[in-house]
């Protein structure tokens, strides 16, 4: 666990040692108090905070002063100091204490305040959450939308472009594709002839044979 304040007691002797430290907070100060010597030991240890004529005392319980102690200090410089007493023995009570350390605490703005203006987004901004992502096409082509929309138009939606083979043809308009065919037979065509082209080719050649 990281503390905000460590104070440490030897014999006499205290140190304090803190983070950075904000007034206006509550319940969120921590200290470890850290006794390395053995007068310290037994004894009701408490934290003496003193700014100016004020002074609060805070209880040390199992080392520590956690934060549901309220430790809220305001900003300033503070005193800071242990008291340790032991069991009343006859009409003196054995009390050890230490040296004065010092912590600082800053100042802090307000700690209440307004929700931030929301700004509308501008008409590009709006139009490029409109169009979405280009990488979260589905088409082979992502370099625009123009691209996109024109592979789906070839390809009918299935996402792969395609080209069109030899006898076969695509009107662009319909997006049909059917068979392109000659209309009558022809040398090195390879294009296949059409059903009325065939019975022309045939009725010819009957008409050459009436002749013969």
């Amino acid at each position: 666990m990281t503390y905000n304040i460590t104070l440490t007691a030897n014999h006499q002797s205290l140190t304090a040692e803190y983070l950075p430290l904000a007034a206006e907070s509550v319940q969120y100060l921590t200290a470890k108090v850290v006794c390395e010597t053995e007068d310290w030991t037994g004894r009701e240890i408490k934290a003496m905070f003193g700014q100016g004529c004020t002074v609060y005392e805070v209880p040390v319980t199992g080392g520590e002063i956690t934060a549901k102690q309220q430790l809220n200090l305001t900003a300033g410089d503070w005193c800071v100091w242990l008291v340790g007493n032991s069991a009343r023995d006859g009409d003196v009570i054995p009390r050890i204490t230490t040296n004065v350390a010092h912590i600082s605490v800053a100042p802090t703005g307000d700690t209440e305040g307004s929700p931030l203006p929301t700004i509308p987004p501008t008409v590009e901004e709006r139009l490029r959450a409109d169009m979405g992502n280009l990488a979260d096409l589905t088409t082979e082509d992502k370099s625009s939308l123009v691209a996109a929309i024109n592979e789906v138009r070839q390809t009918g939606g299935g996402g792969t472009a395609y080209t069109i083979g030899h006898g076969l043809k695509l009107d662009a308009k319909t997006n049909t594709l059917s068979v392109d065919t000659a209309d009558k037979m022809e040398q090195d065509n390879t294009l296949p002839i059409t059903s009325a082209a065939v019975y022309v080719e045939v009725g010819n050649i009957n008409a050459l044979l009436k002749t013969i």
